[in-house]
């Protein structure tokens, strides 16, 4: 069996079971062996999450031996304590192509987004970092719905508010405050900050696009500033009721 300095004895302990695969989402067979290989070991799948994480030294490791002092780095994406710093690292450009908020809307045009190889490089070993050196408390990406939805689920899993301000995005110019909230440009994350760390995590991130955007609220309420005017302004429990919405004919 594997040490008690990795995750076996916690899988053990709730008689739970898992397992690493390693898988190429980029590679269509490569995600359809993962999928029949789950299958084989555990049957159908009924429920199927999603998320992304930084990379450790022990990253393909089998799941039961990853050593817990990688997996006490593990960030989640919930919101910690009010006060707390929010930044944005990444720049928000127009592209809004096949985004969330234009397939509601029925827009089937705009600029799709895409990825800045260099810059991508350098942001994820940046917030890598970052996570590996404690001067984060939560990280979440920002993919399918943009800032807005990025914040907001934040906001949920801690049950906590949140002020945020479009005009300290990093961006393009003329850009516009729907298209700040919504754009699925790659490569950026929503990072929380103790205060007595502002310093360090802003030097951390020199020649990089980021912009402090906010901070964590007392109230349980999500606010968005745009440039003139406020945007949203909204309790928690009706970001909730929303959400959980969209899956009424599952539940």
């Amino acid at each position: 069996r594997p040490p008690r300095s990795t995750l076996f004895p916690y899988t053990t302990l709730f008689r739970s079971r898992a397992c690493g695969i390693i898988c190429d989402i980029t590679n269509k067979k490569s995600v359809v062996s993962m999928i029949q290989n789950v299958k084989d070991r555990f049957g159908p799948i009924h429920i199927l999450l999603n998320n992304a994480a930084g990379r450790s030294p022990n990253f393909f490791a089998p799941f039961t031996e990853f050593p817990l002092d990688d997996w006490k780095k593990v960030k989640s994406a919930a919101l910690k304590k009010k006060d707390n710093l929010l930044y944005l690292v990444g720049k928000t450009k127009s592209e809004l192509g096949a985004s969330e908020y234009f397939r509601m809307r029925n827009i089937k045009e705009g600029l799709l987004p895409k990825v800045d190889k260099q810059s991508s490089k350098s942001i994820f070993l940046a917030v890598s970092e970052l996570i590996n050196q404690d001067l984060a408390v939560s990280c979440h990406d920002l993919s399918e719905g943009g800032l807005a939805v990025t914040i907001a689920e934040m906001c949920m899993g801690a049950d906590m508010g949140a002020n945020i301000f479009l005009g300290e995005v990093s961006k393009i110019e003329d850009i516009l405050d729907y298209e700040i909230m919504f754009s699925e440009s790659p490569t950026r994350f929503m990072l929380e900050v103790e205060k007595s760390k502002q310093q360090e995590f802003e030097n951390k991130l020199k020649g990089l696009d980021f912009g402090l955007v906010g901070c964590v609220s007392e109230d349980k309420r999500l606010i968005i500033a745009g440039k003139d005017k406020e945007l949203v302004n909204l309790e928690i429990y009706q970001l909730r009721e929303s959400w959980l919405g969209t899956f009424e004919e599952f539940r």
